[in-house]
């Protein structure tokens, strides 16, 4: 008569490894007989055939000489069978359980990412690696004892801009509310001069030396800026670099004006640069001679004949109207 002795195996179920143990006895093995705990790469289903291919093994077991006893996962104590339950603490994956209290494998779960710093929000790849991402500028967060607000870039800062401050105070290059007198965040009045489309109050604030007068932002053309400055003659017009200037604004020079006639004496640009008090175009001497304006007098410059008045004629080395 031969004796029994049952044998019993710890078998580590994968994925969940560490979660569950399965306790597998097998009755009918000779005396004395033992058996290797091994590991299962499929779910908690293998166990079972696990356990009857050992009996098998150890001669005259039936297969209901096999019993299999798995410990309940406190996770999935009470889930139904495919509820995924999101690990404690989060790190990007959730265990799936198949209704009986055990745990039947892993999955990722983008949504449960781990917690980070109050400016910085955690993430889960595909592959359910974790990450961060900063929080957007603005967002209210804490600085120990005081609030404050996230700068974009993950930091709980004090301020972003001016407005962020009490009144009279000014957000600074560190983001600390201070008595320098900025126009934008880190730049203008007494910071660097700001980048285009920030604030400004004069041309000094901007790195372009624009400062649109309209909108107070920094702008690539000086020549739009709604300002007289530069080489300008008048409000964004002469000087050489922009456009000509309107009738009745100030110019210097007649390429100063649209119409090429500055007035020599009220520096206005005209429309006819015959009567502008100066000699210039086809003229020889001012405001006459050279075909288009009036024929010159005796006494002014000329070329030819055609350049005097009616009755007189250009003479001499100097070529004056005599």
């Amino acid at each position: 008569m031969r004796r029994h002795w049952p044998v019993v195996l710890l078998l580590c179920v994968v994925p969940a490894c560490g979660d569950e143990a399965v306790h597998v006895t097998v009755g009918g093995s000779d005396a004395g007989a033992q058996a290797d705990a091994a590991a299962v790469d499929s779910p908690a289903a293998t166990v079972d055939a696990a356990a009857a291919e050992l009996g098998a093994e150890t001669g005259d077991v039936g297969a209901n000489d096999v019993a299999v006893e798995r410990d309940v996962d406190p996770i999935c104590a009470t889930a139904p069978s495919g509820a995924a339950i999101l690990n404690v603490p989060p790190d990007c994956h959730a265990t799936i359980c198949d209704g009986a209290g055990h745990a039947a494998g892993v999955v990722v779960a983008q949504a449960n990412a781990p917690a980070t710093a109050p400016c910085v929000v955690g993430t889960c790849d595909a592959l359910g690696r974790a990450g961060t991402a900063p929080l957007a500028a603005g967002i209210a967060c804490s600085r120990g004892a005081t609030s404050g607000l996230c700068d974009g870039a993950g930091s709980c800062v004090e301020c972003n801009h001016t407005r962020d401050c009490a009144p009279g105070l000014y957000c600074d290059a560190s983001h600390h509310c201070g008595a320098a007198t900025c126009t934008d965040l880190d730049c203008g009045g007494a910071c660097p001069p700001c980048e285009l489309g920030k604030r400004c109050l004069a041309n000094a604030d901007c790195q372009s030396f624009a400062c649109d007068a309209g909108s107070a932002r920094c702008i690539q053309n000086q020549c739009l800026d709604h300002t007289r400055d530069g080489n300008e003659t008048d409000l964004d017009c002469g000087g050489g670099l922009c456009k000509g200037c309107e009738l009745g604004q100030a110019c210097l020079l007649d390429v100063d004006c649209k119409s090429m006639a500055c007035d020599a004496l009220a520096l206005q640009c005209i429309s006819d640069a015959c009567v502008d008090a100066r000699v210039d175009g086809a003229e020889t001497d001012v405001d006459c001679g050279g075909g288009l304006c009036a024929s010159c007098p005796p006494g002014k410059k000329c070329k030819t004949n055609l350049d005097c008045t009616s009755g007189h004629v250009c003479l001499g080395v100097s070529k004056v109207c005599q």
